[in-house]
């Protein structure tokens, strides 16, 4: 929201390598942290990311839709993902950060907590999701992977809004 602090220091963007896994087998992730769950987007999914910046409330916005933000001279729509995933709301941090994607044919940024690294994995180390999975249902994932003894969930960010969300969601941005 509008006045929340800002880190400083760091520099305000990164731009997401769009490569593939460079040996066959391989998937590229994005690592992000969401209410203290560890989840992971494959690399080709994400245009950047952007540290959070102010974000302007929309009326009548549904209570994921966080509101709109400036990034690189874009209004983008911003769903706060742990919101969306149902694991509530609460203030970001100073580290939180903006996954910029392309939903539906729109630019959607989603708000996490932080980022905190791209990383290559085995594609045998993504599972598919167990049929009962704690906290995140199963509709947003595409599997689990067993990074270092953790468990992490692997989204599929396509899947985060239906069609008519993402229909509200543009109509939103564009009334």
């Amino acid at each position: 929201m509008k006045g929340e602090p800002q880190p400083q220091g760091e520099p305000t963007s990164w731009l997401v390598d769009l490569c593939t896994g460079a040996e066959e087998g391989r998937l590229q992730l994005v690592l992000f942290q969401v209410a203290e769950t560890a989840m992971a987007v494959p690399v080709a999914q994400v245009e950047y990311v952007e540290r959070m910046g102010p974000l302007t409330p929309i009326p009548g916005a549904p209570p994921f839709l966080r509101g709109v933000a400036s990034l690189r001279g874009q209004v983008v729509p911003v769903v706060d993902l742990a919101e969306r995933l149902g694991l509530g709301h609460r203030p970001l941090g100073p580290k939180a950060r903006v996954l910029v994607v392309r939903v539906e044919g729109q630019t959607v940024g989603m708000a996490v907590d932080d980022v905190l690294q791209v990383l290559y994995v085995s594609e045998d180390a993504v599972q598919p999701p167990p049929p009962v999975v704690a906290r995140v249902s199963a509709r947003f994932l595409t599997g689990v992977a067993y990074l270092q003894g953790d468990v992490v969930l692997v989204l599929d960010l396509q899947r985060v809004l239906t069609p008519e969300e993402a229909e509200t969601v543009r109509a939103l941005q564009e009334g």
